[in-house]
């Protein structure tokens, strides 16, 4: 099959299930549900335990759930799926008796974002598992993702569609985390020792990056040529002649030359300045 033929099956699935998505779903992380599985030791919880529904309610605990579909294997009367969120990954169980819709599994696909509710349990394999008892689609992907889990290994892909690299490659996902964790802690830091957060222009009149070359816009209501700043230095030297004695910008910038996978024209730069 084409790709095209694959995607309008996905759609037709869509439509199968009412063509509708939710406007809003509420659930627990999947990390915070793993976490409170090595906290739990009801000894009937503890053993291979048997999917009846009425020993679930009683002994288990029910969550809301929702994360993508990164497998499916149906078997049965009984379907095995795993679904991770930003958090982490965890087994769904579907059995015929417990799930009333059932059949309408047979509509997803991997990839596809769902929410679930149901009630907390092992495997026989002693899988940290949700057996669950409802579901509902709330996003589909209509488009079939990339073979393997373990990550893209076109580079050409990789980068010029990071979506499907972020949704492939836990480590591409990592290192996003681990951004916005340092930033947040160099935030933290110049702001205890009284430092001010500031946001100044990146479109300049004039030039000022020393030898590196800039992108050049034009701005229509002035009728004239603009340059995208290399640095935000000057605009931070203003700012300290002004009376600001202590500033800090963490902003995008942009330099007119090379290219590559470890270097992109367009950057984000941290430049501080104290006074005295």
């Amino acid at each position: 099959m084409s790709e095209q033929d694959l995607i309008d099956i996905r759609k037709e699935k869509h439509t199968a299930l009412g063509g509708k998505f939710p406007i809003a779903s509420n659930g627990t992380n999947i990390t915070d549900i793993l976490n409170w599985f090595e906290s739990w030791h009801n000894p009937k919880f503890d053993a291979p335990i048997t999917l009846e529904l009425s020993d679930l309610e009683r002994d288990s605990r029910k969550e809301m759930i929702h994360g993508r579909i990164t497998s499916f294997r149906k078997s049965g009367s009984i379907a095995f799926i795993g679904l991770r969120d930003i958090t982490g990954s965890i087994q769904l169980i579907a059995s015929k008796k417990n799930l009333s819709n059932f059949a309408d599994l047979s509509s997803l696909d991997i990839g596809d974002i769902i929410e679930v509710g149901g009630y907390l349990c092992r495997s026989k394999s002693e899988e940290n598992s949700i057996a669950i008892v409802s579901f509902r689609l709330l996003t589909k992907c209509q488009k079939p993702l990339p073979e393997k889990w373990s990550g893209i290994a076109d580079t050409e892909l990789k980068y010029r569609s990071r979506y499907l690299d972020l949704i492939s490659n836990e480590e591409s996902r990592a290192i996003i985390i681990a951004r916005s964790i340092v930033l947040r802690a160099i935030r933290s830091y110049l702001d205890s020792k009284n430092f001010i957060e500031v946001e100044t222009s990146t479109l300049n009149a004039v030039n000022s990056g020393a030898n590196a070359k800039p992108f050049i816009t034009h701005h229509n209501a002035l009728d004239q040529d603009m340059f995208l700043r290399v640095a935000p230095e000057l605009s931070l030297k203003k700012l300290v002649v002004g009376g600001m004695e202590r500033v800090y910008e963490i902003g995008r910038c942009y330099r007119n030359e090379g290219l590559s996978t470890r270097h992109n024209p367009e950057f984000t730069m941290l430049e501080f300045y104290q006074a005295y």
